[in-house]
């Protein structure tokens, strides 16, 4: 229907060298465009995007989304039909600017050593130590690295122009050993194990996600400035992805009959406030509370027992980065009457009594096991 339409603005962008993922969605949001208004190209006037773009704000539209639909239609308005754009008529959607969380030397070293796999570690250590960002890093190919010059020769910039940057003796060293152990690639630097072509962004994103997981790395923003985006992160991972874990393993026990029993793991946080963390604290006091909700709602129908532990201070993996901060291991040993911070083994006890027939008159507890930390505090 729009089919010349597209035409031109495809010749347009090509001209002015626009990227194909560009011109798609140029194409695509106009299509959606000309949908909505019901009118043809020779139609139109500046007052119909306002109105679209309007209505799309009113709807809750982020401010993302709004702005992509205004960035195509303005290409369509000034190149393709020669309409006179006013930005003040049609104004672009502010987004929130949240200054970023910025990860210590410490934290991105906790971070690559806790990175089991090696393609993964050398790019979260490549992207940090020559400071690229993750589509620069995964276009990198074999040739772009000069061990000559210790330079990285990017390609792939936002702004599509070529830049170097510096290649570090450590990193290259990370380099060579992936290199050599990983099929020793000569087109693309990582290749995708899948389909042998560029690896995904997102996949990039998940894996530093997981290494910044296991290394203890957490989102410490305050409570004024956190993103919706990274309070639904934390959630999505300790609540949800719990409650819902327990209610398959509740509706299995049902359906198999004689009940069952069901341990959550909560936090200190079940039990304090914290500070700047509050999506994290958000979800464990509300794992603290669905443990009761679910044993009001399953013990007696159907006898599950749902109850809950809620670890003090540990020394994992995840609690590394922390521990190596001298002054505050001190600060926290102090608020611990039993003078030292818990091991994974110091959960056993609670879990295997939850677990038994010892525990069969407890229900939609949280048991904390802090070595005197809440005692004191």
């Amino acid at each position: 229907m729009y089919d010349d339409i597209f035409e031109s603005i495809r010749y347009e962008a090509e001209k002015r060298n626009l990227r194909e993922s560009t011109i798609n969605l140029y194409c695509a949001n106009v299509n959606y465009f000309l949908r909505c208004i019901g009118k043809t190209a020779s139609e139109l006037t500046l007052d119909d995007a306002e109105s679209f773009l309007s209505a799309k704000r009113l709807e809750g539209r982020s401010p993302e989304t709004h702005n992509h639909y205004r960035s195509a239609i303005k290409f369509f308005y000034k190149k393709v039909l020669w309409i006179l754009w006013d930005d003040d008529i049609v104004p672009a959607m502010k987004r929130e600017r949240n200054l970023p969380a910025v990860l210590s030397r410490n934290e991105i070293n906790a971070i690559i050593e806790a990175t089991q796999n090696l393609k993964h570690k050398a790019i979260i250590a490549t992207m940090y130590s020559s400071g690229l960002r993750v589509s620069e890093a995964v276009h990198l190919h074999y040739d772009d690295i000069s061990r000559t010059n210790m330079t990285i020769h990017v390609r792939e910039t936002k702004g599509r122009i070529d830049r170097y940057t510096i290649l570090s003796r450590k990193n290259l060293d990370l380099l060579t050993e992936y290199w050599y152990k990983c099929g020793r690639p000569r087109g693309i630097l990582f290749p995708s194990s899948w389909t042998g072509g560029y690896l995904d962004i997102t996949s990039v994103n998940q894996f530093f996600k997981k290494s910044a997981r296991l290394a203890g790395i957490t989102r410490r923003v305050m409570a004024i400035d956190i993103s919706r985006k990274d309070w639904q992160d934390v959630l999505d991972v300790n609540l949800t992805a719990l409650f819902f874990m327990c209610q398959a393993v509740a509706r299995q026990f049902i359906k198999q009959g004689g009940g069952g029993k069901i341990i959550n793991i909560g936090s200190m946080t079940s039990y304090q406030g914290g500070i700047k963390v509050i999506p994290y604290t958000a979800s464990k006091a509300a794992v603290r509370n669905i443990t009761m909700h679910m044993c009001n709602e399953w013990a007696a129908p159907y006898g599950i027992h749902i109850n809950c532990i809620a670890p003090g201070y540990m020394v994992t993996d995840m609690t590394a980065p922390m521990r190596s901060e001298t002054s505050r291991m001190a600060e926290t040993n102090t608020r611990i009457p039993m003078d030292r911070w818990g091991v994974p083994e110091d959960l056993a006890g609670a879990a295997i009594f939850l677990a038994s027939d010892a525990s069969d008159y407890v229900n939609g507890f949280t048991i904390a096991v802090d070595g005197g930390f809440l005692a004191k505090s």
